[in-house]
């Protein structure tokens, strides 16, 4: 089953992603800050982390890079309800897989995964 890390200090868009994406056949685990995200993240095997870019604290870009970094394998989708094209660069400068507006994220469901299902089956939702 897929594994998907939702990282976001909000938590009701943190419990909105996670029960989309639980509905749609995703094993969902999810932080409300880029520390312990990013400690979970690297001590677990996940497949996607979509991460939020403004958090106090350890923002998303910051967990990026230490991700990154570190060594971390799985796909990283960034989201942010302020953000414009100039941060969609910098996460994507980062290594970011792709950038989505949160509201978006949370309206649209699990539409941020639309293009790794295609890229990579390791991203395919299964349902038990």
């Amino acid at each position: 089953m897929t594994r998907v890390l939702v990282v976001d200090d909000e938590p009701g868009l943190r419990q909105s992603l996670g029960l989309l994406l639980a509905d749609a056949g995703y094993e969902v685990a999810s932080e409300g800050n880029g520390t312990r995200a990013l400690e979970r993240a690297l001590g677990e095997s996940f497949d996607v982390v979509l991460c939020d870019v403004r958090m106090p604290g350890m923002d998303g870009l910051a967990f990026l890079r230490g991700y990154k970094g570190r060594g971390g394998s799985g796909l990283v989708i960034m989201m942010s309800a302020y953000g414009g094209e100039e941060a969609a660069l910098a996460a994507m400068k980062e290594g970011a897989y792709d950038y989505v507006p949160s509201r978006s994220a949370r309206t649209r469901s699990c539409s941020p995964f639309a293009r790794p299902r295609s890229v990579s089956g390791s991203v395919t939702p299964s349902r038990h």
